[in-house]
Order: C-alpha cells, then structure tokens, then sequence
C-alpha cells in the first residue's frame, strides 16, 4: 500500500501543479484520479478550451518522459494514465452545493461532466479523448490532431455526440512556446508570450527545472 500511495501521490502532484499553472481548479481528488475544472465567469471559451488541452498535453509528456524514467530508477514500469475532457455550456452546466454539513461539496450537474469521465476509458495508455464540443471550439489547435473514435464513436446518442482520440504530442510541438532540443527533448521558450494567467517564467519552474514531484521525493 505504501508503494501504490508514492506512485498515485507523485502523479497527481504533477497533474496539479501542471493544471494550475494554466488556470485550472482542482475540484476532487478521487483515489488515484482527478477532477480538475478549467474556465470561469467571464472567461473566452476557446481560451479556456486550449489551456485545458495544453496542461493536460505536458502531463502526458512527462507520462511519457521524466516521470516514466523517474519511476523506472526506482524500478516501477509501465504506469500509464487516460484522460478524459469535455466542454459544458454555461446553459447546460449547474453549479450546486451537494451534500449536508460537514460532509459537503460544491459540483457540477451536467451531461458532460458525467462524459468526461466515461470518456477516460475509452482513451489509449497515457491518451487522451475529448468530446465535440472541444473540438468544435478550439482553434489554436490544428484538427488534425484529433480523430474520432471508431468503437463507440458516440459517447451519446441522443442527440449524436463524437468523441475524439487527442494526439496530444503532435499538438504540443505546434504550440509557439514549446521547442525540441538537438536531443528531441521537448522545452519552453523563456521568453514565449502566451496569454495564460501565469507569465513563462513561472510556467519554466514548473516545468523545466524544477519538476512537479520534487516535493515528494
């Protein structure tokens, strides 16, 4: 148990600390998942739509990198992760206080807060899956990162609704502030300008030096 405890600890400290960093809210910690919410009052939608795929593009690179090799030091392999998203309307989205007392939570009763998370099982290892209306909205992202899911294609059908296969990584390497090192190492640009809540350099000590499980070593 003390082992399962480290591993889903240091993961979701990551997760944390890279959703922060691009405005999300940390909303529950379950096991070893997370609900994590991105936007606002007044936020733009494709803004919100995009830091959200953005934080959830460089957790699954660290997946896939400097947590993999982190883990493997310590002799644990193949531990993977999905991930599912998907966009709520302010329409079709309530913000209720569920619960009595003490034993209470603010959450969301909505269709697509309940897809996001059937979506997850559908992603790949270490994969992410996003809902139409996602993709409808993001425009900083090129279309061709995202494919449609063959079995099922429709997370609901009534009315139809698609879900789509991310391709996380080639995403991450199209966005302006990332650059690929001589070795192939993805980094961020020091001075990239980016219209996050956050400036680079605090978004750099996030995820260039000092990695998000520093703390639970």
């Amino acid at each position: 148990p003390e082992t399962v405890m480290i591993i889903t600890n240091t993961l979701q400290l990551a997760a944390i600390k890279v959703c922060i960093e691009f405005g999300g809210f940390i909303h529950r910690l379950h096991g070893d998942g997370l609900m994590v919410y991105f936007g606002g009052r007044g936020r733009d939608v494709k803004d919100v739509t995009f830091h959200a795929l953005t934080a959830l593009s460089f957790f699954c690179y660290f997946m896939e990198n400097d947590l993999k090799d982190l883990f493997e030091e310590h002799g644990v392999e193949r531990i993977k992760t999905r991930i599912g998203v998907d966009l709520g309307y302010d329409k079709d989205v309530l913000w209720t206080m569920a619960g009595v007392d003490n034993s209470s939570e603010i959450a969301t009763i909505s269709l697509h807060t309940s897809l996001a998370a059937k979506m997850q099982v559908h992603a790949e290892n270490n994969g992410i899956v996003v809902g139409e209306n996602i993709v409808n909205e993001i425009k900083k992202i090129d279309k061709s990162c995202f494919t449609a899911v063959e079995d099922p294609r429709y997370i609901f059908r009534d009315p139809l609704y698609t879900q789509y296969h991310f391709n996380w990584l080639k995403a991450i390497k199209s966005m302006e502030f990332v650059a690929s090192s001589p070795n192939g190492t993805l980094i961020l640009k020091p001075q990239a300008s980016n219209n996050i809540q956050h400036n680079s350099a605090n978004l750099v000590s996030v995820i260039g030096d000092q990695k998000p499980w520093t703390s639970c070593q």
